[in-house]
């Protein structure tokens, strides 16, 4: 279970590489169209509803792709090279509470709870293999869908993005009581709690990380044992946080309305008046992007530029994606979007229904899903 892939692969996990900072070595989509349709119903449609839908990249540039309660491998063409259900791996003992969703209840849909669950985004730990979590549990699946590895986790995350890994490629799970877990080979490790509802962590170049603590500790530092380095004043960050190249880290508050920018030392350097999820920018600046708008921000905050766009935002699963140009990938609404580093739109196109969250597939190609569809956007 080890094995960093970040200069390997164009997108192993959502956010992009261990810092979360959405950022890819090459050029994204120039034309602003659909130039495949993959369905993905029939023989991987079940019953049941997942979380989220989106993929990663293996090291071999195959796709790794979780859609309705199925996680399937993809050849970078999109032939479907196999699929399991997800569901059947669920740890159903004493799971009851990471199960409960409250708009069920008193619904139609309350009897069929069993047949509901979360997943993350998908991670590729070793170049092949592909992490999952789901309620009360963590999988590893080989290149050939085998399990590998699985452990028991009460209440993982369930906010969608895919779990991170250290700079030796050791996952790192977090959970709904706010802590954080190694996951070694000799089982899970605990490094500590932190508040509730932790998202996944972003390392810095030391493999130490940021935590966004809610409610308890707040945004921090904390070295791979688990001490903490510093401790910021942002009490209930509770997005995702990133980190830039120069260690910058960008972090928002959906409780406090508002997101900090914070020095590698813990100082605060910037605010965004808005709670949102980070890009870093080429210039070390920051893309932010909000429920109802996406803007360009230096490395102190100060906006560039901002347009209205309506959002899912989703805690981290829609982050917006730098390419190597500086062009900057959204989806609004229905629409994905391409801005220019000025702030022009370079285009828009309507993909029919909101899609899950953008991931690079290779330079020039990005893929999506649409409805029970993986579309390939050029």
């Amino acid at each position: 279970m080890t094995g960093r892939i970040d200069k390997i692969s164009i997108w192993p996990r959502s956010g992009g590489d261990s810092g979360n900072r959405s950022q890819i070595s090459v050029a994204g989509p120039s034309a602003g169209q659909i130039a495949k349709r993959i369905p993905l119903g029939d023989e991987m449609s079940t019953k049941g509803t997942g979380y989220i839908a989106g993929g990663a990249i293996a090291g071999d540039g195959s796709i790794r792709l979780v859609f309705g309660n199925q996680l399937c491998a993809l050849s970078p063409d999109g032939a479907v090279l196999w699929h399991r259900r997800l569901a059947d791996y669920v740890v159903h003992e004493d799971s009851d509470e990471s199960l409960e969703d409250e708009n069920l209840e008193g619904s139609d849909e309350e009897d069929d709870r069993e047949q509901r669950f979360f997943h993350s985004l998908p991670c590729i730990i070793d170049t092949a293999n592909t992490l999952v979590t789901m309620p009360n549990t963590a999988l590893i699946f080989d290149a050939q869908g085998e399990v590998v590895a699985q452990t028991d986790i009460m209440l993982p995350d369930d906010s969608g993005p895919a779990p991170n890994y250290d700079l030796f490629g050791i996952p790192l799970l977090t959970n709904m009581d706010g802590s954080v877990y190694a996951w070694e080979q000799d089982g899970l490790k605990e490094l500590g709690r932190f508040g509730y509802d932790v998202v996944p962590v972003a390392m810095f170049d030391d493999n130490s990380f940021a935590v966004a603590g809610y409610s308890h500790t707040g945004l921090c530092r904390v070295r791979r044992d688990g001490s903490l380095v510093w401790q910021s004043d942002l009490e209930d960050a509770d997005c995702l946080p990133t980190i830039s190249h120069s260690q910058q880290v960008a972090v928002g508050s959906l409780n406090d309305e508002l997101s900090m920018l914070f020095a590698p030392d813990g100082q605060t350097i910037g605010t965004y008046h808005k709670p949102a999820v980070f890009a870093a920018y080429l210039d070390e600046g920051w893309i932010a992007l909000s429920k109802d708008a996406l803007a360009r921000l230096t490395s102190t905050g100060q906006i560039l530029w901002q347009h209205h766009i309506t959002s899912e935002m989703r805690w981290g699963s829609y982050q917006p994606i730098v390419d190597s140009s500086g062009s900057i990938f959204v989806v609004d609404g229905s629409q994905v979007v391409c801005f220019q580093p000025d702030g022009h739109v370079h285009f828009r196109f309507d993909v029919g229904a909101v899609p899950g969250p953008l991931f690079p597939i290779r330079e020039g190609m990005f893929g999506c899903v649409v409805g029970e569809h993986l579309i390939f956007v050029v």
